[in-house]
């Protein structure tokens, strides 16, 4: 029996809600139980009133929908896709080639551009899933399975970034990554990771320096003159393996900046750590390949240094609204990687700002647990010495 079928006091706007959600997260799938549903449950309608009913709208269309097309799958499984403001269900059949994905957008608009990019990439041989717009806010979307990109795909994959690059943008309506944009998403490093998330105590001196840095980083990025298309989200839970093939998903926030800015995302993600020598051959085949290479030591560290304070700060945000453990996890080898890139630039007063956040992160949140160098700068000399001889970290940000 269905849990609203003793639900009475139907003007209870949380009772509804609680009701309804554990109604649709316990469906057994059937044709008769959601016949059920959708005729008995009023509230179809009714929850579309209440702005507080808002997250379990989806789980009402998805299985309107369902019924409507009499669609008869086996299971439905919501998808986690990380801290985003979309929702993923998978539709699951026991022929599994007849699964698909159906996505829920805050709006319309939304789909517009995830429809315009997607057209985009696609015409640049560039693999996404298939997709077919279907109801409001909601997409169809091809199953591409749950096989990720891992550390040993490097190399292969350097070729997709290099594609992505070769995209002619000139006509295209897609924004360009801003200085203020930029700049904002770094500044989280300061409000957010060292004084809301550490409460380090940060000297006037230091805090100054941090602005300046953000600043004067984005500033150089906004002005490369090496521009180019843009995805703004590589790292391997955004990147799919289908029949020996890369896909790339969650590209709607595509932009137009910087060449190395995709690079440096894949080589400094928190996800899939890569060794220094991982990291070397990525960049050495870029290189090799790419006909983006002017200023390379200078903005390529800019961009990884963009991304990883930009990632501590809008990690260290979503701790305090969820409590999510990777997060933590993530912060971790964030710290790292930051520490690696101020120790080889030698960037003293970073260095110096971040070894004072990574003490009391770890005694803050693995009791003292002695801090671990993911890339042990000590015992790798020698690939900071290439690194350094090949000019890729030569800028010095100490002047």
């Amino acid at each position: 029996m269905l849990l609203l079928d003793g639900l009475t006091d139907i003007n209870n706007h949380n009772l509804v809600r609680d009701v309804v959600f554990q109604e649709v997260l316990n469906l057994q799938v059937n044709q008769s139980i959601i016949k059920n549903c959708v005729n008995k449950i009023k509230a179809i309608n009714y929850i579309n009133k209440f702005e507080e009913l808002h997250s379990i709208i989806p789980k009402f269309q998805l299985i309107r929908y369902l019924y409507k097309n009499d669609i008869k799958c086996d299971k439905i499984e919501k998808i986690d896709e990380g801290y985003g403001t979309r929702e993923y269900y998978k539709i699951r059949f026991d022929d599994k080639n007849k699964d698909f994905i159906i996505a829920f957008y805050k709006n319309d608009k939304d789909i517009q551009k995830y429809i315009y990019i997607t057209e985009i990439l696609k015409r640049n041989k560039i693999n996404v899933a298939n997709y077919e717009k279907k109801e409001n806010c909601m997409m169809m979307l091809e199953d591409l399975g749950i096989q990720h990109f891992k550390s040993k795909n490097i190399l292969d994959f350097i070729e997709v970034i290099i594609g992505l690059q070769n995209i002619d943008f000139k006509n295209l309506e897609i924004p360009i990554y801003t200085q203020n944009l930029i700049y904002e998403e770094m500044s989280g490093f300061l409000s957010n990771f060292l004084i809301k998330f550490l409460d380090v105590n940060i000297s006037k001196e230091e805090e100054k320096y941090i602005i300046d840095f953000c600043s004067e980083t984005s500033k150089k990025l906004f002005e490369s003159k090496n521009k180019c298309f843009v995805h703004k989200d590589i790292n391997p839970s955004n990147i799919l393996l289908k029949n020996s093939k890369f896909y790339l998903i969650d590209y709607q926030n595509a932009l137009i900046g910087s060449s190395y800015y995709d690079l440096a995302s894949l080589l400094f993600n928190e996800r899939e750590i890569l060794s220094e020598n991982q990291i070397n051959e990525g960049i050495n085949l870029y290189l090799e390949k790419s006909k983006f290479k002017n200023d390379f030591s200078n903005e390529f560290t800019l961009c990884a240094f963009h991304r990883i304070l930009k990632n501590l700060g809008c990690f260290a945000n979503l701790y305090f609204e969820n409590k999510d453990v990777v997060l933590i996890t993530y912060i971790k080898k964030l710290i790292e990687m930051s520490l690696f890139l101020a120790e080889i630039r030698q960037i003293e007063i970073l260095k110096k700002i971040l070894l004072k956040a990574r003490i009391i992160f770890y005694e803050k949140y693995y009791k003292g647990e002695r801090a671990n160098n993911l890339y042990n700068i000590n015992t790798n000399l020698n690939l900071i010495k290439v690194l350094i001889n090949k000019k890729f970290f030569c800028y010095n940000w100490n002047k």
